[in-house]
């Protein structure tokens, strides 16, 4: 898979980010263990997106980064950035709820930016909430890698379509699609020059593997139609199912040859780059863009897709209903 050459990677945030001196990110943290309610802070793309823009920035900036206080690997995040770079975990218990959703709509992160709003340049936000003060402009930044789009609704964030217009309105807003640019409007920029390399381990397997290391929960990955399909291949074909299930959540359907494997980021690493796997990615980028498909790209992950403006996937479908036979595919390869 790689990313198509009509897609500009910008780097306006970079260059904005460069000329402060202390930045706060305010990150979404959703994977979320559903048994031990922890958080898993290697296994999270939002948190995996900021270790990707600080990688990218001047080492002399502090950097303050919000997380759940019931989260793990926090080791993680401080193993991934330059020796040089200052970075500080604020962990306040009252400021993160039992899922994104309620941190998205917890009132208490007004208590907590009243609270610390003069010690920063920039303060970059997720939790939608925080939108509703009015802060000064030029000091925030909304960033919005989900949100309703021109073409589709996203059923977890749909509720706060309306907040995120507000939002973009007032405050410069950070995307990842021109879907998503095209309905926010306002203040809107697409840029995703913070979506870069977090590094290769080979693999040996001689085995096709069908490799699952999303939330299973998330509708939009589409994990029961894949099973299906899977289940009408497995007397057939000889392939694996290895699934990862950050969260905790099970396969929704009994398959045979199927293995749950660790969620920690070095072994994800080195599935991507097992030239026998193969993810299945049913999500449309071009509404939704996930960290993870750059992760995908280099580490040359083979991957099957929806047909889209922004990548060039090892399969390209055109709908899917195409998928059985392009699992089909990588079989016989």
């Amino acid at each position: 898979m790689k990313l198509k050459e009509n897609i500009e990677i910008k780097n306006t945030l970079i260059k904005e980010l460069d000329k402060c001196s202390k930045i706060l990110f305010i990150p979404i943290v959703s994977m979320r263990n559903h048994i031990s309610g922890e958080y898993d802070l290697a296994c999270d793309g939002n948190i995996n997106r900021i270790l990707s823009t600080i990688s990218l920035l001047n080492e002399n900036i502090q950097i303050d980064i919000t997380i759940p206080k019931n989260s793990i690997n926090e080791s993680f995040i401080l193993s991934n950035i330059k020796p040089n770079q200052m970075i500080n975990l604020i962990k306040e218990d009252y400021l993160y709820g039992i899922n994104a959703n309620e941190t998205r709509k917890n009132k208490l992160w007004f208590k907590f930016i009243n609270e610390n709003i003069d010690k920063y340049d920039k303060i970059i936000f997720e939790p939608n909430i925080i939108g509703l003060l009015n802060n000064p402009e030029n000091q925030f930044i909304y960033w919005c890698p989900v949100s309703n789009t021109i073409n589709s609704e996203v059923s977890f964030v749909k509720e706060f379509a309306d907040l995120d217009k507000l939002i973009a309105s007032k405050y410069t807003t950070y995307v990842c699609t021109n879907s998503q640019k095209k309905y926010l409007e306002g203040k809107s920029i697409v840029d995703i020059s913070m979506l870069s390399n977090i590094g290769k381990i080979h693999a040996l397997n001689k085995t096709k593997v069908i490799y699952l290391p999303f939330r299973l929960s998330d509708k939009g990955y589409k994990i029961k139609y894949i099973c299906n399909i899977l289940k009408e291949l497995e007397s057939e074909y000889d392939f694996n199912i290895m699934y990862s299930s950050p969260n905790g959540v099970e396969l929704p359907i009994k398959l045979n040859n199927v293995y749950k494997i660790s969620s920690d980021r070095q072994f994800y690493n080195f599935m991507l780059s097992n030239k026998n796997v193969c993810i299945p990615f049913l999500e449309n980028p071009d509404e939704i863009l996930h960290m993870s498909l750059f992760e995908m790209i280099h580490n040359k992950t083979f991957v099957i897709g929806l047909k889209n403006e922004s990548f060039d996937f090892d399969i390209n479908l055109n709908d899917d209903q195409e998928l059985k036979n392009a699992l089909i595919t990588f079989f016989n390869l």
